[in-house]
């Protein structure tokens, strides 16, 4: 079975083509291929299909195009159901996106060993896979979700592909498609610094020059910016006739416009001990050779952008999906035509420019220092740099004061070596326990990672392309603290590449982002506890008092954010033994008061996530906990809260999500519920506050 997504959505099996109906049903297929195995849930198809206002039966409709995919693919697709969404692994089948991803990661690795003609040829095979702009004949969601990933990421080994060919010599065959390719992609530096290098080296200085100084004009009249550092620094060699010759190479190189085909195993090895290409078998493609730059009949007309529309002459804002120019006829097939790169260049010692892909000095710098006392969590800590290493995304939540904050940063200074090139932080959470607008910190990513405050964009949707183009090529791990939903995440996931999101947060929702890992945090484990107040208050110290150490952590419900408090609270007061603290924590009505100091305060973040819930929840919360029942079943809440059972039981699922209440099926499958004991006690001050004339029972 072959799969292409790199032009048309097709699919063929035996050699036969499978037969598609529509743009949605190929919409359907290549999410899923896209998704690699992992889940997508039946909403995010849906939004895919038919955007943020879908039809009544958009339900019934998804089961359809699902159920005749199946069909029409035959045994084998691996288009499986799993709970509220689908996933598809085909073991045995060829993905032409997948092979592109290896052929160009394998031949940026021999860019950047000075590899230049296994390079090249490597790069010229993956660029020969396209046959169109990306996700063709599928519906404008999909194409404008994921359309803008691909087609950057076919940019790049465009860009990788020319800086290979330049090295080698093969400046007279680029010029002419290089010159395309500016007018295509005119804000992209680092192709107009190839086509300067490939004129200067072809004696046509002053053209080079030139091609220069309509940049300069060009970025200074459309975004009020200068040419950056490489781009500088390649002027500078150009007007100082100091430009370097292209590195030669010891062995032959093989014709630019005539890659060798890859073969059809399962591994293509390499006999000089070069980097290998491994993976699935390649797809099959026309035999027609691919043309190289310069040697494209460049049609007439444009391919629409990403948009739907098509940009203006000589324009093309942000990443657009890739005009007809960069295509050309050979036989039947297209072939795609490869654009170029800015070559690496030494830069004055003034002005150094970070090395290609790396993030800017700053990016590392937004992530806060984890707890030095840090304690405990090591199973949890596991899994979580487990799945960031394999590649996933991670989801931590837990109740307010669980740690999930410090367990987040804590893991990103482990995983430090795995993302070489940076680390960006924000939290989603305003002093004041709102909500941030991603707009602004999408505007301190993109200052982080090198783009002036006077070249941000002003509408979040294009900060948010921006943002992700940025970091397309790098490996940066992107904590996203205190996060309130799904829909404040999605804007700052970074949409593909090697970059990975670690988000914390207490809502449940959370957990329908796509393929994320979620780790819940519960109250920590007594021994834990135990350790966590040593921390603070002196092992000594408590070891002398271990009951009354106990006592304390239990007053604590075990919560990081409280055992904090308290042992601060003890280190603070060298002369009270634990035991005095144990006293003034155990009188119900003055615990919270005691679980204060400085700027930390154990209320503060069930204050937020109380206010986070909806009136009638909240209301409910005060009944519930006002009531004094240590365990409720649906049927008592809906007794106390004058519901039926079915209501009452999802006003307690909505508790469970907030981490406010705690959910256990004993024998009988009739849930339990139950209030920890300091939300408890802050839901009855808060029915007091609401309810002056009522004297709440504690029990």
């Amino acid at each position: 079975m072959e799969f292409r997504i790199l032009g048309p959505v097709s699919a063929e099996r035996d050699g036969r083509s499978v037969p598609l109906d529509g743009a949605k049903q190929r919409a359907t297929l290549a999410a899923l291929l896209l998704a690699r195995g992992r889940l997508v849930t039946d909403e995010r198809l849906t939004t895919l299909l038919w955007g943020w206002d879908p039809p009544t039966t958009s339900t019934r409709q998804l089961y359809t195009y699902v159920s005749r995919l199946r069909t029409r693919l035959g045994p084998g697709h691996g288009l499986t159901r799993h709970g509220s969404g689908y996933r598809m692994d085909p073991q045995d089948a060829v993905l032409d996106w997948q092979t592109f991803e290896e052929l160009a990661e394998a031949g940026r690795a021999d860019l950047r060993a000075g590899r230049f003609a296994d390079a090249e040829r490597r790069l010229a095979e993956a660029l020969a896979l396209w046959h169109g702009p990306a996700l063709g004949d599928v519906t404008d969601e999909l194409a404008g979700t994921e359309g803008p990933r691909l087609e950057e990421a076919r940019l790049t080994a465009l860009e990788d592909h020319n800086e290979a060919a330049l090295a080698l010599g093969h400046h007279h065959d680029l010029v002419p498609a290089l010159t395309g390719h500016v007018h295509h992609h005119p804000l992209r530096e680092r192709l107009r610094g190839q086509l300067m290098t490939a004129l200067y080296r072809c004696g046509r200085r002053a053209d080079a020059l030139t091609t220069y100084e309509n940049t300069r004009r060009l970025l200074a009249d459309d975004l009020g910016i200068d040419p950056g550092p490489a781009l500088r620094t390649l002027h500078h060699h150009i007007l100082t006739t100091t430009l370097p010759a292209p590195p030669t190479e010891d062995r032959p190189t093989p014709p630019l416009h005539t890659p060798r085909p890859r073969p059809t195993t399962n591994t293509q090895s390499s006999t000089d001990g070069q980097t290998p290409v491994t993976g699935r078998p390649s797809v099959r493609r026309s035999t027609t050779t691919a043309q190289p730059p310069g040697f494209a009949q460049l049609p007439p007309a444009d391919w629409p952008s990403a948009t739907g529309q098509t940009p203006p002459a000589g324009r093309t804002p942000g990443i657009a999906r890739p005009a007809a120019g960069e295509f050309a006829a050979a036989g039947q097939a297209l072939a795609y035509v490869q654009d170029t790169a800015v070559p690496t260049l030494p830069a004055p010692a003034t002005t150094p420019a970070p090395p290609r892909g790396a993030a800017h000095p700053d990016a590392s710098a937004l992530l806060p220092c984890a707890p030095g006392d840090f304690t405990g969590r090591e199973a949890e800590i596991d899994e979580v740099a487990g799945a960031l290493r394999a590649r996933y995304d991670v989801v931590v939540t837990g109740a307010p004061g669980s740690g999930t904050s410090a367990l987040a940063l804590r893991v990103a200074e482990l995983c430090r070596e795995d993302f070489p090139d940076g680390r960006l932080y924000a939290d989603l959470r305003t002093d004041d326990g709102g909500r941030r607008d991603t707009h602004e910190i999408l505007g301190w990513f993109l200052r982080a990672l090198g783009i002036a405050a006077d070249a941000l964009p002003g509408a979040a949707d294009e900060r948010a392309r921006l943002y992700r183009a940025q970091i397309a090529r790098r490996r940066v791990l992107i904590v996203l603290d205190n996060a309130t939903d799904d829909a404040q995440v999605r804007p700052l996931l970074p949409g593909g590449g090697p970059s990975r999101t670690l988000v914390t947060g207490t809502h449940a929702a959370l957990a329908s982002l796509e393929a994320v890992r979620l780790v819940r945090l519960g109250p920590m484990t007594p021994a834990e506890a135990a350790q966590l107040l040593a921390a603070q208050a002196g092992t000594a110290r408590l070891a002398a008092e271990p009951e009354a150490t106990g006592r304390v952590a239990e007053y604590c419900d075990r919560l990081p954010l409280a055992l904090r408090i308290a042992g601060a609270r003890l280190a603070a007061r060298p002369h009270w033994p634990v035991a005095r603290l144990a006293d003034r924590l155990a009188p119900k009505e003055h615990r919270l008061d005691e679980l204060r100091i400085g700027t930390l305060d154990i209320t503060t973040g069930l204050r937020t996530a109380l206010a986070g819930l909806p009136a009638r929840v909240s209301e409910a919360l005060r009944v519930l906990a006002a009531a004094g029942l240590p365990r409720l079943t649906a049927r008592d809440a809906a007794a106390l809260l004058d519901l039926t059972a079915r209501d009452a039981e999802d006003v307690l699922e909505q508790l469970t999500d907030a981490h406010l209440a705690t959910a256990t099926a004993p024998h009988d499958d009739e849930l339990r519920y139950r209030l920890p004991p300091l939300v408890h006690l802050y839901a009855l001050r808060q029915c007091s506050y609401a309810r002056p004339d009522r004297e709440p029972t504690l029990t």
